[in-house]
């Protein structure tokens, strides 16, 4: 069975928002510069308002990264409509986990587009188009569960993304939601 990458990295998320505090404390620096200079209040509460929340927010990243993504195989590399496949979840230290969820995601582009005379603009974005639970289950001890995998007989829409979800609900209440792309040809 192949395993399927995280997308996006836990770790380039968690190295992306300890650049964005190590940017905030410069913001910080230089209205230090600026009240010193000017007494420009303002912009010292501004930059340390953005300061503490960069901080709250690598916080609580840390504290979600201690509940690592699951492993999550799959017996074949790439899918095509109407095809299945056996995926395999498996996660060692549940503890903290109150219920898990699998679903199978596919996301479609949609565009709207405004004409008027010399003013066009068109904005896209991604939605769901499909979506189906697969497994949702209380765990007791460590998780190890084979699921079936069932791709539609044909494209819902143009331009798909599919996408496997698991979703985390914790016992204090939060969500930790990890998806992985599946290859579909």
């Amino acid at each position: 069975m192949r395993r399927l990458a995280r997308r996006p990295s836990l770790w380039l998320s968690f190295f992306l928002r300890v650049a964005f505090v190590i940017v905030a404390a410069v913001a910080v620096n230089v209205a230090m510069f600026f009240v010193m200079k000017r007494g420009a209040f303002f912009m010292l509460t501004l930059a340390l308002l953005i300061a503490i929340a960069a901080v709250w927010e690598l916080i609580r990243f840390t504290i979600h990264m201690r509940h690592r993504p699951p492993v999550l195989q799959i017996d074949r590399d790439s899918l095509a409509y109407g095809d299945s496949a056996e995926l395999r979840l498996i996660e060692r230290h549940p503890q903290s986990v109150a219920e898990v969820s699998v679903k199978l995601i596919g996301d479609c582009s949609k565009s709207e587009s405004t004409d008027i005379s010399e003013y066009r603009e068109t904005k896209v974005a991604r939605t769901r188009c499909y979506e189906e639970e697969l497994l949702r289950f209380q765990p007791s001890a460590a998780i190890d569960r084979t699921v079936r995998v069932q791709l539609p007989k044909s494209a819902p829409a143009d331009g798909m993304r599919w996408l496997i979800v698991v979703d985390f609900t914790l016992k204090h209440g939060a969500v930790v939601e990890h998806p992985y792309p599946l290859r579909v040809r």
